[in-house]
């Protein structure tokens, strides 16, 4: 019992602490890992690309056959 008690104490600390924080990094925070998220997928974006391309002409033509 000792071992939940204590990271239940810790959790409890840290989360005074955040309520007790100023907003305005966290948001800060928050929109920078939003815009990096975003980088990350228009770069895979761009390297499916040729995949995406291809799996539709072959969608399309099988389309028209049917």
């Amino acid at each position: 019992m000792a071992p939940f008690f204590a990271i239940a104490r810790a959790t409890s600390d840290r989360v005074i602490i955040g309520a007790a924080a100023f907003l305005d990094p966290v948001i800060e925070f928050s929109d920078t890992a939003i815009f990096a998220m975003g980088v990350v997928n228009i770069v895979e974006l761009y390297v499916l690309m040729p995949v995406v391309k291809r799996e539709l002409e072959t969608y399309m033509s099988r389309s028209k056959s049917a």
